[in-house]
């Protein structure tokens, strides 16, 4: 891109960011207030997937029964983000890549590890805080290595433990495989010419990876223990979602931003009808995007028409756009990833049995623990972390 052509870009007054300027190697950070707000949009879609208030007995309920879309805009919006803020800086060499793993850790793991060895640590007082009800079919020696495999990020690679701890948390398994592979993607992208070509091919190469790994690893405890396991809860089987991702912030980066005031809408209404068509695979099924046409529609279809809503949001000045971009849009972004760690488990079982089964009630409290966690531990610790590189 053109000296000229970026400063177009970047102070084009149809780009609905605000850009805020940190120092990371020579990379600046963008900051998209819209995409933060959508942060909360996708953790509460999965949280009334799991508590669905409407039953299963209208379309509102079945609608919300595919809520679990939320998790493929987290994995789209990752790699948007990596890509965003890290493309032209990222390097092979210890120092940038200390920086950039221990950016990734502070962000994502004190908190999951004090809320995992908390759960962990209940469940080995009460079988009953156990999400998937195993715990005492456990041996000794699974009692050890399960909490081991939940703190190492390696628990979503086995069909037998993906729902272990904190049960949500197998999409970290994928979102950390994905980090760890980004630098090499972002080096690779930087020298090739044809970065769309090369994505499409390095997506297949993944999707490649996942087949041959479940056909040779040996499948104890379900280690990649199916095809279909791969396609829905591994990184290998959702690399689509991240790489149009990628491919999203690449055609931003390189097009003039124009207001279309439509792509919003076109979005939203793809996002809707492939929840609609989610819903009628799922009708017969516990979850739809376990399902052949299902993993087709998740893992395929529907990335493609998320990437339009964000490309929308950032580029049109829809209402839509403004109140994601509030205050209070912001801080639930923020406290959006301890709202989804705590929102299923410990917190939900407490309160059904002691309390209501509510499912507002239960968001309601969830909302306010969230803001809690936030405020008091997850960023103080993400800063205190992250001061380790300066």
């Amino acid at each position: 891109m053109k000296p000229r052509q970026m400063s177009r870009f970047f102070c084009s007054k149809h780009l609905s960011t605000t850009i805020k300027q940190h120092h990371f190697s020579t990379m600046p950070l963008r900051y998209i207030p819209a995409l933060t707000g959508v942060r909360a949009i996708a953790a509460y879609l999965v949280f009334f997937y799991h508590f669905n208030p409407l039953g299963m007995e209208n379309w509102g309920g079945r609608l919300l029964h595919e809520g679990h879309i939320g998790v493929s805009i987290f994995f789209v919006l990752s790699g948007f983000l990596i890509t965003l803020r890290y493309w032209g800086s990222a390097e092979l060499n210890t120092s940038w890549l200390k920086q950039y793993f221990l950016n990734r850790f502070s962000r994502i793991y004190p908190l999951y590890a004090l809320l995992t060895i908390f759960a962990f640590c209940m469940i080995w007082q009460d079988g009953k805080w156990d999400p998937v009800q195993q715990w005492v079919t456990y041996t000794t020696t699974d009692k050890i290595v399960v909490p081991l495999l939940n703190l190492t990020f390696l628990r979503g690679f086995f069909d037998m433990f993906k729902f272990t701890g904190i049960a949500q948390g197998w999409t970290l398994t994928v979102e950390e495989t994905f980090y760890a592979l980004a630098p090499l993607l972002l080096v690779l992208l930087a020298v090739v010419r044809r970065r769309y070509l090369t994505l499409l091919v390095v997506t297949i190469l993944f999707l490649g990876v996942g087949c041959g790994l479940v056909r040779i690893l040996p499948h104890y405890y379900g280690l990649f223990g199916s095809l279909r396991f791969m396609f829905a809860y591994t990184f290998f089987g959702r690399a689509v979602e991240f790489m149009l991702g990628a491919a999203l912030s690449l055609f931003v980066r390189n097009r003039s931003t124009r207001n279309y005031h439509w792509l919003t809408w076109i979005g939203v209404l793809y996002i809707v009808a492939c929840m609609v068509g989610l819903s009628l695979v799922g009708h017969q099924a516990e979850r739809s995007q376990e399902t052949t046409l299902g993993i087709v529609i998740n893992n395929l279809v529907l990335p493609v028409g998320i990437c339009i809503f964000f490309y929308g949001l950032i580029t049109e000045r829809t209402w839509l756009a403004k109140l994601l971009e509030t205050k209070t849009a912001q801080l639930a972004g923020k406290t959006s990833y301890a709202f989804y760690l705590i929102h299923q488990g410990i917190l939900h079982v407490t309160l059904e049995q002691y309390v209501t089964r509510n499912a507002f009630v239960i968001f309601a409290v969830a909302l306010v623990l969230s803001w809690a966690l936030w405020k008091w531990i997850e960023e103080p610790l993400n800063h205190r972390f992250r001061r380790l590189a300066v």
